[in-house]
């Protein structure tokens, strides 16, 4: 990983996938003080490599989250004490397999606009989202869930 590439995943709030003509499937990072750079790079890698950037690892991280929150799949993700990155669904699949969940840190959150399908982000952006007003709020649950839990298993 080069220097440029870890700044750009340490100022990042959101990382959310997005299809771009002529180049295809890219990973769209928005930065905490504002605005958003495409990297072609995918969410699980970016996720991984952000995990790593912290010193931790993905599974380790998934595996705890999945025990709080007693789900299997798509689960927050507990990195370190302020982050916790909530996952949404933010395209629809182009192929069967394709991954179409975005991750975005719950203390970047402002506001979600449940009529709208949007997330407004605490520098102005927002985020369209696909999942149901319920998965949100069910997922917007498990963080707190997570973030309430997550010093048992840290001390």
């Amino acid at each position: 990983m080069n220097h440029e590439y870890i700044n750009k995943l340490q100022k990042g709030c959101a990382f959310v996938p997005c299809y771009l003509t002529g180049t295809g499937k890219v990973t769209k990072i928005y930065f905490k003080e504002g605005g958003y750079e495409y990297i072609k790079y995918s969410v699980d890698k970016i996720i991984n490599d952000y995990c790593s950037i912290n010193m931790r690892s993905i599974h380790s991280i998934k595996r705890i989250c999945r025990s709080i929150t007693g789900k299997k799949c798509i689960t927050p993700l507990y990195i370190k004490e302020g982050v916790i990155l909530i996952p949404i669904k933010t395209i629809k699949p182009f192929a069967r397999g394709d991954k179409c969940i975005g991750y975005i840190n719950i203390k970047f959150i402002e506001e979600v606009d449940f009529e709208n399908n949007k997330v407004k982000l605490n520098n102005g952006s927002y985020i369209n989202y696909l999942d149901s007003t319920e998965t949100i709020k069910k997922r917007i649950g498990d963080c707190a869930i997570i973030d309430k839990s997550i010093e048992n298993y840290y001390l």
